[in-house]
């Protein structure tokens, strides 16, 4: 008899302590590469431009920023001119898509000794009011620079035939639902897709440590509950294991964690790093983990990083997940979208096959789309 998903969540729970870091020498950590990348850069190159292709959360020109009023925020918009460089560069390396990414609590957030922080709280409905402009501000943008904005798989493949990028729209932070989980119906009506519970700022979706989130809240899981409803995908990059256990055992759709690493066997890695049995229990779901760009090593690192994740949950489950223009101090492997073909490249010389690599560059994501659609048809 198959698992529930319960069942499967709670043997990946109890079976942690045996598995928490990344263990090397296994899988594709353990193989060599089958030549030099360069070797392959045609082969991906006919690839991209047949396979469907998506970064799973990017910021072009950190585009939330931009006219932000009443900011704390150190980091300033870098110009409607690098925003319009990152959709060429998009169309260079064949990125067919992104989740392009307001983020809502960007005006109450600061630089701290600790990093960046919350350094002031919302006042009522200003994260409301910040969610619609940033909005407003991507839709003029992506307008101005012909790029689609896609609701489904099949709206990128259309505009990819017309030589056009497509949009997808994704949210980080989930301070602006306050506690109204019938926002999200506005969000959708909007045309955001994801909307990733927990950024930095404490919100009223997660209950709080008072450093940090650490599980869901009434709020949160009534507000999750109606996304599965409605078809808006959940992301957990940056949320706890706690939170992400809490949601993954509510959760009737695929959770993302769309900016992610694995931790390696010394339990260190770069940025949003979690441990394995965190990263599977994203996977139990059906979900998908966008490899993180800001890794150091440059390219070759950020292969690595992928091919521990694909050790660690499968090839199904992982896909890329730059954080483009978002990586802040962290150093950023994939900074440029004409690295594409270098990246599938790479894939290609470590051992994948086509079909793997398409997963990877797009392919698992795209399925969890297409499921989360059809699941919002049958309801």
């Amino acid at each position: 008899m198959p698992l529930s998903r319960r069942s499967a969540l709670s043997r990946i729970i109890a079976a942690g302590a045996a598995s928490i870091f990344w263990q090397p020498n296994r899988l594709f950590a353990a193989q060599p590469a089958t030549g030099s990348w360069h070797h392959h850069l045609g082969q991906a190159s006919d690839l991209l431009g047949r396979r469907f292709s998506l970064d799973m959360h990017m910021h072009p020109a950190l585009f939330p920023v931009k006219d932000i009023p009443r900011s704390s925020n150190p980091r300033p918009y870098r110009g409607d001119d690098v925003f319009a460089a990152r959709i060429q560069g998009m169309r260079e390396g064949h990125m067919w898509c992104g989740f392009f990414s307001p983020v809502v609590d960007a005006p109450v957030l600061g630089m701290t000794p600790q990093g960046p922080a919350m350094v002031r709280p919302f006042e009522r409905g200003e994260a409301w009011s910040e969610f619609k402009r940033q909005m407003a501000v991507l839709d003029d943008l992506l307008r101005r620079n012909d790029v689609v904005k896609a609701a489904t798989v099949t709206d990128v493949e259309t505009a990819h035939a017309a030589g056009k990028i497509a949009a997808i729209v994704s949210c980080e932070g989930g301070d602006h639902i306050e506690d109204k989980p019938e926002r999200v119906e506005e969000m959708v009506a909007a045309g955001v897709r994801s909307l990733q519970i927990y950024h930095v700022a404490p919100n009223s979706l997660v209950k709080t440590d008072g450093t940090r989130d650490s599980g869901l809240s009434d709020i949160g899981r009534a507000t999750l509950r109606e996304m599965n409803r409605i078809g808006l995908l959940a992301d957990l990059a940056h949320a706890s294991f706690e939170t992400t256990a809490e949601a993954a055992e509510i959760t009737t759709q695929p959770i993302l964690s769309t900016h992610s690493l694995v931790r390696a066997a010394d339990g260190s890695a770069h940025g949003f790093g979690m441990t394995v049995e965190h990263a599977r229990i994203i996977a139990a779901t059906g979900g998908v983990i966008g490899t993180f760009g800001g890794v150091g090593g440059g390219m070759a690192g950020f292969i690595e990083h992928t091919l521990r994740l694909i050790d660690t949950v499968g090839i199904d489950h992982v896909g890329i997940g730059t954080d483009m223009d978002g990586t802040g101090n962290m150093p950023a492997a994939f900074d440029r979208y004409p690295l594409l073909p270098e990246a599938t490249a790479r894939l290609l010389a470590s051992g994948l096959d086509e079909d793997e690599v398409a997963r990877v560059i797009g392919g698992n994501i795209a399925r969890v789309l297409d499921d989360a659609q059809a699941g919002t048809n049958e309801s």
